[in-house]
């Protein structure tokens, strides 16, 4: 009776401390956190891949008008790095304080690889950030799953140049701030062809034969 009494004096203990054992939790930034100022961080992902925090802390993912870009940061629904804007492009909270500076540094960070249509790998682009033209639908299942993310070249900004189209077939994409990767420019355009549309109006091509 005595070893019965001992070994239902263990589970019970155990038991309650199971229950009491705190849950493990991700944390970023400093101070408490509201639920409804709480930051997502994506489980796969290092500490700055998070969203960024909105609420009291002038930040926006949409352009405001005299707002300037303070940021990119990983959008985990849609697998992809997006923009995000704040006066003068300072963030004031220190929640924000930790994300990419910069399209290329949260895609290193955070990107996810695809397979494009030609079968290299590409990386996760939300589509307002990359559209693709002259692509073949049946090749390109949606290979980030989502409709409105798409397969792209993983392209630094600096590598992108003014481009004119020799063909002179611009498909009404023939303004001035038209750009490809310095890699194409005698090439024509038979091949798929990606624009890069970069937050501030700036306008961005490359090409893929």
């Amino acid at each position: 009776m005595t070893n019965i009494r001992g070994l239902l004096t263990i589970a019970i203990v155990l038991l309650i401390g199971a229950v009491q054992a705190p849950n493990p939790s991700r944390t970023v930034g400093h101070g408490k956190q509201s639920a409804a100022n709480a930051i997502k961080v994506s489980n796969t992902k290092g500490p700055s891949c998070h969203h960024p925090s909105i609420n009291n802390c002038d930040t926006s993912v949409y352009p405001i008008l005299d707002w300037e870009l303070s940021g990119w940061f990983y959008h985990s629904m849609f697998k992809s790095c997006r923009p995000m804007y704040s006066p003068k492009g300072v963030h004031i909270c220190a929640e924000n304080q930790d994300l990419p500076k910069t399209r290329e540094m949260c895609e290193d960070l955070c990107g996810e690889s695809c397979i494009m249509s030609n079968g290299s790998t590409g990386i996760c682009t939300f589509n307002q950030i990359c559209k693709i033209i002259n692509d073949k639908a049946s090749a390109h299942p949606r290979p980030c799953g989502s409709y409105n993310v798409n397969c792209c070249p993983k392209v630094t900004d600096s590598s992108l140049v003014p481009f004119e189209d020799p063909s002179g077939n611009n498909n009404g994409n023939a303004e001035l701030e038209n750009r490809i990767h310095f890699a194409d420019q005698s090439s024509s355009r038979n091949g798929t062809l990606y624009i890069y549309r970069l937050p501030n109006n700036q306008v961005a091509k490359v090409k893929s034969n």
